[in-house]
Formats: structure tokens, sequence, C-alpha cells
């Protein structure tokens, strides 16, 4: 574990860093969690935004019901780094994904507000329809399928809400049969 701390920590090259988080996460115990949460507040988002993005995916396996609290701290910091921000897209998505991953109350209302932000290629977006997509609440997909059937949203924006309800559909077993059914009339109607 320590040295897995140590790479994380303070390895010059980015690949070893992340695979330190990504290492770190198959832990899934608070101490593991607390070393993620400050590795990510201590790394340089411009020099290294790969391994925060690593750190934000093992953030997101600490998931509710069954780790509710160290859930909620990723969820936490999931959404405040959504709501402030970053300067890569790359790590804005993943937060967004990681964060409807952690199954945490409130998590629809957070993703469906950063909608509306701009992204360069709608890439926040297509994290966000990601992370809608994997909360397992039915309400979540009727929201990414009225981006999905708009015809007048950007063709990209329209793509990736078409990609989560995949990601749904991946998930299956999170969703009443009526919102499976209509999330795949949605991905039908969008073949036409």
């Amino acid at each position: 574990f320590t040295a897995l701390v140590t790479a994380l920590n303070s390895d010059p090259f980015w690949g070893v860093r992340a695979a330190a988080a990504e290492a770190n996460g198959t832990k899934t115990s608070d101490a593991a969690q607390t070393v993620l949460l400050d590795a990510l507040k201590a790394l340089d988002p411009k020099e290294f935004s790969q391994a925060r993005i690593a750190i934000i995916q093992a953030l997101g396996k600490f998931q509710a019901p069954q780790q509710s609290e160290p859930a909620q701290r990723s969820a936490q910091v999931l959404a405040a780094l959504l709501e402030q921000g970053d300067i890569s897209y790359r790590v804005e998505s993943t937060s967004a994904e990681m964060l409807g991953r952690t199954h945490t109350p409130g998590v629809i209302e957070i993703l469906e507000k950063q909608l509306a932000r701009p992204s360069w290629t709608f890439m926040l977006q297509r994290g966000i329809f990601a992370g809608l997509a994997q909360t397992g609440e039915d309400r979540a997909l009727e929201i990414i399928e009225g981006y999905a059937i708009n015809p007048n949203n950007h063709p990209m924006l329209r793509r990736h809400a078409l990609s989560g309800l995949v990601i749904a559909g991946r998930q299956h077993y999170l969703y009443s049969e009526t919102a499976r059914q209509q999330a795949v009339t949605t991905l039908l109607h969008a073949l036409e």
C-alpha cells in the first residue's frame, strides 16, 4: 500500500501515477479513498490530467448502497469538480460519468444542471449522459431520451445521448421494464 501511495504522489511519469491510482482503487477502503482524494487535490491539473482521470475512475468504484458513506464522499468531490470546471474536458467528462456511478441521492439533478454548459465537441455532455445512464433511475433515461430525439439538438449531442442509452442497456438490470422498452424504442427511432 505504501508503494502505491508513493508512486501516486511522487512518480514523475503520469502513467505510473495513473496505474497506482487504478491499483489503489481496487481496494475500496476508507484509507484507499483518502489517498485518492488527497492525490486528486494535490496533482497539478495542467501536468497530470491523465493521472487525475485514473483517480476519478477509482473514486467511481465507491458506490451506494453497499458503501454509502464513501460513495457520498466521492460524489461530493466529483460534483464540486464539475461545478468548478477543469482545464481538461476529459477530466470533467469522467467526473460526470463517475458521479452517476456512485448511485448517491441528488446525482441526477447535479448532472442535469451541467448539461447546458458548453464544451468542446460536447465532451462534457458525453460524460453526463454516461453518468445518467449508470444511476439506475428511470427518470435519468427520460432526460437522455429527450436529448436524443430532439431534432433541434446538434447531431454530436444527439449521438452522445444515444450512446448514453446504449450504456443504460448494459446496465439493464438497474431499470424497470417500462424504462428499458422506452429506451429501445428511442434507439429504434434514431435508426429511422
